[in-house]
């Protein structure tokens, strides 16, 4: 399943990458809809942490899983400025 919702949501974050060339409300709504699907992963890689993890591990294991996605949360946006030039 982890992996199944990351090649989803890649594949509708490139779809609504490619929106330039094919402007088209329906295809923009389905693309946004199957990313939040893709991106619903996160109780999933939670869960998967806390099982492959020891007891002793498992605090630092969760925070630097849940660290990590939230690092990518907020430096995300910022390589939408490597691309304004694009238009």
């Amino acid at each position: 399943p982890l992996i199944l919702s990351l090649i989803i949501s890649m594949i509708s974050n490139l779809i609504y990458f490619c929106m330039n060339a094919m402007p088209n409300a329906y295809i923009l709504l389905v693309s946004r809809f199957f990313s939040g699907v893709g991106s619903g992963n996160r109780g999933t890689y939670l869960a998967y942490t806390a099982a492959r993890s020891t007891k002793a591990d498992r605090t630092q294991a969760m925070a630097l899983s849940s660290g990590g996605a939230l690092v990518g949360l907020m430096v995300g946006p910022c390589f939408q400025l490597l691309f304004t030039w694009l238009g």
